[in-house]
């Protein structure tokens, strides 16, 4: 007996369901009966396999061969022996006993979606199994070429579902979603429509046991597969009905074709053309998109606009709408129609409602969209200034008969109402006028809204407020401003109050000679600028805030707002610009008790015009302790200090210098003491003297470019270059005439620096007695006393230089080399005394210094 080509050929005629829904749609199909058997050896008798063979009827009623029907000598596929008296029994029920006819008609086919192009879920449901599903049995889903099925299919994206009972429960069957392990084949035929490649996914069934036995299911169990969208698997693009089959074969079975499948039954599922708007609601001349899909490529395709108090068909729309639109259809079924929202295609309101047609009439049937046509406004002039009278006009307002119920102006300032001039209620075509003054407060492009009943529209106004000019675009903290205006208040005894005129919110102080008293509108007495009867006024101010501020905005470099409102609420602004405060130390270089200059520029101006302001502090950090010195900056901005470098600056160091004004202003600079120091030898001589200067961390292999001793150029004719090792000494530099004291001396090699200094003594002869009185002048008002003890007489002798003592005084002279103590009343740096450079201090209140003569 020759085999059939199908041991196990289930009929199921259902067609598959498509969900687009983004993700997600549910496609569930029930088995039935079984139905014809198909992909029999035709030279085979079927009805002489068993003796008890057997029919049975599909849900057309259609009567078909048993197609599991054998006899006692065939074999299951698990290898077990097949018995028609008991034709579901085996050797392992679980393992798929095969027998009679399966009857079931618990099929339910559904879908919840009917997008086209969606990605969708498939969900496949056959319920109470007259007969086992032994291992290798599969599920296969055949679908017409309009859908979009991927070349490969992950098994990750399928699963089973077993319920009911099984007699491997106890002992490890598996309920709940059992993955598919083996991939699910796609193969592309002729299934559903003869000339056309369809496809076939057909689906293996896992191993449902967990014992390590290999089991299917058994009669009396249900079964669901789930494909889900992972898949990849799609709806057709275009609309219309598609037909859809599923199929339960054995392990043996082959696909069916398109002659046998045909015979079986179906179920068109649905497609519908369905259509987007990108706005919901707008005004009358925007542009609104419609997006339509599932339409046929390579038509042409019209929206039409219907306004209708129902909701009508989208035939109703088509034959009785206007038509707003027209585009081609895409190859991907897709389109989409733009144009201008116009009246009276479009009515005030909603119901404005949509859809879409294309060449072969397939309409958006299924989704009629509904469009709200705002209320608008338009003002004329578009600019005005303050005092102009404007026009607001109003359209595509629903309710007729509506009054004006608000108009208000908004910007950078707070929302405020607006007082209407006059107003007309909404006519029968949505329109209406209103006209306002542009009140004095308003300036710049503004938001107006007008309400119109319960409907509000709004539009840009454009004010032109009051003006300003000030005397300075540019000015510095304290600087005195004149400010004029135009366009105030003409209104008979205007004014500005003083506290009115402001910079950056804060009041600015008013001169003197630009106020008068006047009364407010309370009537209390206070300062305030006149303005003329044209509205004009003259004002000159302190860049300064006036006294009890808290605030300073004139210590903040930038741009910033000064603001005048008179006593009618006309405002005017204009900006001033303030630079930013700095400093500057030269030279940037120097060393040990050189002298540097700190000079700043844009500082607050001592102003006598204005209030009294504070000084500027300059704190210089070199040594061991800082320097701190106060100035007042000129009515420049300028200043300018000296500050001799500390003897004992760290040697390198990056020195730091800070200028502040209160705890507004901070600015830093430095100098630069180098790593290279001259060694001067001798180090002191007198002018005209010679010395010789060594140096080294310099460019190798390089010329002296520069010698300086106190910014005077000495170098020597000569080649000085520097070594290997980076190191050069230049000999034979002539001491120039300077009075007596310590200079800094330059070393410059290849723009390398080197440092150093140089005492430069008295040309007089050194050594002889001088009278105290005179050695000790330097000191001036800060000499206390000076005493001396011989050691020779072990006695005392003493020098005070007030008048009184003058009879009493026993030390006279100073002689060189000699030891006197010295007593000052405060710190004394760099004096000079007997030709050196001293410093004397009154360290930890000691102000005794011994000073060798």
């Amino acid at each position: 007996m020759s085999k059939s080509t199908r041991k196990y050929v289930w009929p199921v005629s259902a067609v598959m369901a498509f969900a687009l829904v983004a993700a997600l749609a549910a496609f569930t199909l029930l088995a039935t009966s079984p139905g014809p058997a198909a992909a029999h050896d035709p030279g085979t008798d079927h009805s002489s396999a068993c003796p008890t063979g057997s029919t049975v009827e599909d849900l057309a009623g259609r009567v078909a061969h048993d197609a599991f029907a054998r006899t006692n000598s065939d074999t299951n596929p698990d290898g077990t022996a097949h018995n028609c008296a008991n034709p579901g029994a085996s050797t392992d029920p679980g393992n798929g006993g095969n027998g009679g006819g399966m009857t079931t008609n618990n099929m339910v086919t559904a879908v919840d979606s009917t997008s086209a192009n969606a990605g969708v879920n498939i969900t496949v449901a056959v319920n109470d199994l007259t007969r086992h599903l032994p291992p290798g049995s599969s599920v296969v889903v055949y679908l017409e070429d309009d859908y979009v099925v991927p070349s490969a299919i992950s098994a990750s994206s399928v699963y089973f579902v077993a319920t009911g009972s099984h007699s491997r429960a106890a002992s490890g069957f598996t309920y709940g979603a059992v993955p598919a392990v083996i991939s699910p084949t796609v193969k592309t035929g002729a299934y559903v429509t003869a000339d056309k490649k369809d496809y076939a996914i057909r689906v293996l069934l896992p191993n449902f046991c967990t014992d390590g036995a290999s089991c299917g299911l058994e009669s009396g169990q249900s079964l669901t597969m789930k494909i889900t969208s992972a898949a990849g698997i799609k709806n057709p693009s275009e609309a219309g009905s598609h037909s859809t089959y599923v199929d339960v074969l054995g392990p043996a079975d082959d696909l069916q074709g398109a002659t046998a499948i045909r015979g079986m039954d179906k179920v068109d599922f649905k497609t519908y053309a369905k259509i987007g708007l990108s706005s919901v609601d707008g005004s009358r001349g925007d542009e609104l998109t419609v997006t339509g899909s599932g339409f046929n490529n390579g038509t042409s395709a019209a929206a039409y606009v219907y306004n209708s108090a129902m909701k009508p068909s989208c035939a109703d729309i088509i034959r009785m709408g206007a038509r707003a639109g027209a585009g081609s259809v895409g190859s991907d079924d897709k389109v989409a129609i733009t144009f201008e929202v116009t009246v009276p295609t479009f009515m005030p309101g909603g119901n404005n409602y949509i859809c879409m047609v294309d060449g072969e009439g397939r309409m958006s049937d299924m989704d009629v969209e509904d469009f709200h046509l705002d209320p608008s406004i338009s003002v004329s002039p578009k600019t005005a200034t303050v005092g102009d009278t404007v026009t607001v006009f109003a359209q595509d307002f629903a309710t007729v008969g509506a009054t004006l119920s608000r108009l208000r102006l908004a910007g950078q300032q707070a929302e405020r109402g607006v007082t209407a001039s006059s107003a007309t209620l909404i006519a029968q075509d949505g329109s209406a006028t209103a006209t306002f003054v542009v009140p004095g407060w308003a300036e710049g492009t503004l938001r107006l809204d007008a309400d119109w009943g319960d409907e509000e529209a709004n539009t840009k106004l454009t004010v032109i407020g009051s003006t300003l000019n000030i005397s300075k675009s540019q000015a510095l903290a304290n600087e005195l401003l004149t400010i004029t205006g135009d366009g105030f208040g003409t209104h008979p005894n205007n004014f500005v109050p003083a506290s009115q005129i402001t910079i950056d919110g804060v009041p600015l102080q008013v001169h003197d000679e630009s106020l008068i008293r006047v009364n407010d509108n309370n009537g209390n007495s206070i300062s305030a600028v006149d303005v003329s009867s044209s509205g004009q006024f003259v004002a000159t101010v302190v860049l300064w805030p006036a006294g009890g501020s808290t605030s300073n905005p004139t210590l903040t470099a930038g741009t910033h707002t000064i603001k005048v409102v008179d006593n009618r609420q006309y405002s005017g602004t204009v900006t001033v610009t303030i630079p930013e405060a700095t400093i500057m130390v030269t030279p940037g270089v120097a060393g040990p008790r050189d002298i540097v200059t700190v000079a700043g520029e844009n500082w607050p101006i001592d102003n006598l015009e204005g209030d009294a302001i504070d000084h500027v502090s300059i704190t210089v950090d070199d040594g061991n302790r800082q320097r701190t010195y106060s100035v007042f900056p000129d009515s420049a901005g300028r200043f300018f200090v000296e500050h001799r470098v500390a003897t004992n600056v760290a040697i390198p160091s990056t020195n730091r210098v800070t200028a502040t004004f209160g705890s507004e202003v901070v600015k830093l600079a430095t100098f630069e003491v180098p790593a290279a120091i001259i060694m001067v030898a001798p180090g002191e001589g007198q002018p005209g003297d010679v010395v010789s200067l060594s140096v080294d961390k310099m460019p190798v292999y390089s010329s002296v470019d520069r010698v300086q001793i106190a910014g005077r150029d000495v170098l020597p004719v000569g080649n000085f270059s520097t070594n290997r090792n980076g190191s050069v000494t230049v000999s034979g530099v002539i001491i120039p005439g300077l009075d007596p004291g310590v200079y800094s001396v330059l070393l410059d090699v290849d723009d390398t620096v080197a440092i150093g200094s140089l005492e430069v003594l008295s040309e007089g002869a050194i050594g002889t007695a001088v009278p105290v009185s005179e050695g000790l002048a330097p000191l001036d008002d800060h000499l206390e006393a000076a005493f001396y003890f011989d050691n020779v007489s072990k006695t005392w002798s003493f020098y005070d230089p007030r008048p009184e003592f003058a009879d009493l005084n026993t030390l006279t002279d100073l002689v060189n080399g000699e030891a006197y103590w010295v007593l000052i009343d405060h710190d004394v740096d760099d004096v000079v005394l007997n030709n050196k450079s001293r410093s004397l201090t009154c360290a930890g209140g000691d102000c005794w210094n011994l000073v060798i003569w």
